[in-house]
């Protein structure tokens, strides 16, 4: 009789901690998705001239990492998308040190 209440709780608190790593894993794509916003206008900045230019190779090394992250978090989902997020990301830290070099 005990185990069935216990297994019937067991249950429950499974359900309960589901429900909590949902609510954590949206709090985490909001604020992807606001870094994300973050670097656009940074980089928008500095190609306009507002920011000085020597900013931008600091904005599109962080946006190439932080694609390659995201694109970690998105591979069980869609494979085909975190591959361009990879690829993406790693052009942009390519033109991040092309432009720093030359």
């Amino acid at each position: 009789m005990n185990d069935k209440y216990y297994l019937k709780f067991m249950k429950n608190d499974k359900m309960g901690g589901n429900k909590l790593k949902k609510e954590f894993i949206k709090k985490v794509i909001t604020l992807i998705i606001i870094i994300g916003c973050i670097f656009l206008v940074l980089g928008l900045l500095s190609l306009f001239g507002i920011i000085n230019m020597e900013a931008m190779p600091c904005v599109l090394l962080a946006a190439g990492l932080f694609n390659i992250s995201n694109a970690y978090y998105v591979y069980g989902k869609n494979k085909k998308s975190a591959v361009f997020l990879i690829l993406s990301g790693l052009f942009s830290i390519f033109v991040s040190i092309f432009i720093t070099l030359f």
